[in-house]
């Protein structure tokens, strides 16, 4: 019965998470390119569809619930905590309309898009001419706009270039930071996520832990995290 419960509850959250979760609709791409544009008419940020990036939530395993998944290196980010990774677009609304939760916390952000539903099928989510906006954790592609990075500003560039280019990523990261306050504002909301979930074994015979429980506890603060920021 138990199992049963569990199992029900667990594809009720994950058909809600897509139901509030969700990517725009065509008609909408318009009004978020406005939202990108900050009302600056010649901006050329008006066919954004969203801002991606990545978060740690830190976690607090035991060894029993880490080993099944690589060990605790795997969950040791760079920032010399335990934690599993958020992949998210966000609005300049602080709206959701992505999200990709769990990888362990070693990873980068490359790391867990190159194996996301989002690259996967990314023709089904950004027609041609759209384009989501990262930072330069992410490489470029023809659907996600990044900043130029030291190598594009060596002594051969012309001093105008340099300063369209400084231009451009100062402008690129004030509308792409929406996704980091979105962010913060969903640890806000729900300290646990910074302070730590804690991880413990529930059955050490069968090797099952609540990993997967954390990964739908974070799911759902992000689905009532963007309940609550619509109304």
């Amino acid at each position: 019965t138990h199992t049963h419960t569990h199992t029900h509850t667990h594809n009720t959250q994950h058909s809600l998470a897509w139901q509030v979760i969700k990517w725009p609709d065509p008609s909408e791409y318009d009004a978020i390119g406005h939202m990108f544009k900050k009302d600056q008419a010649d901006s050329p940020f008006g066919n954004a569809l969203g801002a991606i990036d990545g978060t740690f939530i830190r976690i607090r395993p035991p060894h029993a619930a880490m080993s099944r998944h690589g060990g605790s290196d795997s969950f040791n980010s760079y920032k010399k905590y335990h934690a599993i990774v958020v992949l998210a677009v966000a609005l300049p609304n602080r709206m959701f309309t992505y999200v990709n939760v769990g990888t362990p916390g070693s990873h980068t952000d490359q790391y867990v898009l190159n194996r996301s539903r989002l690259m996967q099928h990314i023709d089904r989510y950004i027609p041609q001419g759209r384009y989501l906006l990262g930072d330069s954790g992410f490489s470029c592609y023809w659907w996600l706009m990044v900043p130029f990075v030291a190598r594009h500003f060596g002594a051969k560039v012309l001093a105008a270039t340099r300063r369209m280019r400084t231009w451009f990523n100062f402008q690129l990261s004030r509308r792409r930071t929406c996704v980091e306050h979105t962010f913060g504002g969903l640890k806000n909301r729900f300290p646990a996520l910074r302070e730590g979930l804690r991880c413990v074994t529930c059955d050490t015979r069968k090797g099952n832990n609540n990993l997967d429980h954390i990964r739908e506890m974070v799911t759902a603060a992000l689905v009532l995290h963007n309940i609550i920021q619509e109304r």
